[in-house]
């Protein structure tokens, strides 16, 4: 199961919230469904993309012990996300 703490964050091309930190566990796919923990509570968020992994741009898998900036999509707008983990919940692709 993929995991990621979120290091920082920044407005994603388009919209959407990309958040960068280093994967451990196992891979995050482009169009998985994470679990964002913390802030006090949980919010189901979509990946929409993969940006600047580890120097190959618009990758569409993130392995572990790699860096990485992933395109979310349903962050709420309110929460600050830099320190909270992303969690893979097993639903797979969308």
């Amino acid at each position: 199961m993929g995991a990621m703490r979120i290091e920082d964050t920044f407005t994603g091309p388009g919209g959407g919230v990309v958040v960068t930190g280093r994967v451990v566990g196992g891979p995050i796919l482009s169009g998985d469904v994470l679990l964002l923990h913390g802030g006090g509570g949980q919010h189901a968020v979509r990946v929409l993309g993969l940006l600047r992994l580890c120097g190959r741009q618009d990758a569409e898998i993130a392995q572990p012990e790699e860096n990485a900036a992933i395109l979310l999509a349903d962050v709420p707008s309110d929460l600050d996300v830099i320190g909270l983990m992303l969690h893979n919940v097993g639903i797979g692709e969308q």
